[in-house]
């Protein structure tokens, strides 16, 4: 037997997700697909307040730049693989998507601009892991673990207020919906259906936060 290496190496979930980021920005490459996926896929406050809330997942799989995409494809090959085996594929892939819808909904709420990217995603990953080294923070890993983390969201803070067109609401907001779920998840001991019926909630919740 040979040991897979590369993305076949990657847990299901986080590779998919590699996989569909990547498809969409080389279709995004295309110039008669360009203006198409921009157009249907972005993440436009005004559209998405008049009912087209879609938006909050499909922009979460979009990206302005390859630099961007970079940045965020590089933090999911880093965090996913570990989050996705330590909770699961299904519970994983709820607390992904309900952070990108989350971060998506504060965005809207405190921009009102256009955004694009799985930034929101991301920091919801950064914020269950936060959570997940707070909880093992009196042993030597955790603590490690959890200065780590602190010092990198510190950073992207500083970078969210100093680099022009970032879209910090919606960092935000992924990152607090990560923290709920994983918190949740923690609090309460949980069965991988209920930690999946977790990040649906915070999803929905976000749905909502549109709509309403």
């Amino acid at each position: 037997m040979r040991r897979r290496s590369g993305l076949g190496a990657l847990p299901g979930v986080t590779r998919a997700l590699l996989m569909a980021n990547v498809a969409v920005f080389v279709a995004g490459l295309v110039p008669s697909f360009e203006s198409l996926i921009f157009e249907n896929g972005a993440l436009f406050s005004s559209l998405t307040l008049s009912g087209e809330s879609y938006r909050l997942f499909t922009s979460a799989f979009m990206h302005g730049s390859p630099m961007h995409l970079l940045f965020n494809m590089y933090a999911l090959y880093i965090l996913g693989p570990g989050l996705e085996l330590r909770v699961g594929s299904a519970p994983f892939a709820s607390l992904y998507v309900g952070s990108a819808l989350a971060g998506g909904t504060l965005f809207v709420l405190m921009n009102g601009g256009v955004a694009v990217g799985a930034s929101g995603a991301i920091f919801g990953l950064f914020g269950a892991y936060l959570v997940i080294a707070y909880e093992r923070r009196n042993t030597p890993i955790g603590n490690a673990q959890l200065r780590s983390i602190v010092a990198i969201l510190g950073l992207n803070a500083a970078i969210g207020f100093i680099v022009p067109n970032v879209a910090w609401e919606g960092h935000l907001g992924g990152f607090l919906a990560g923290v709920v779920i994983a918190a949740i998840w923690s609090w309460r001991k949980q069965t991988p259906r209920d930690m999946v019926l977790t990040g649906v909630i915070v999803a929905i919740a976000a749905i909502i936060g549109v709509i309403v």
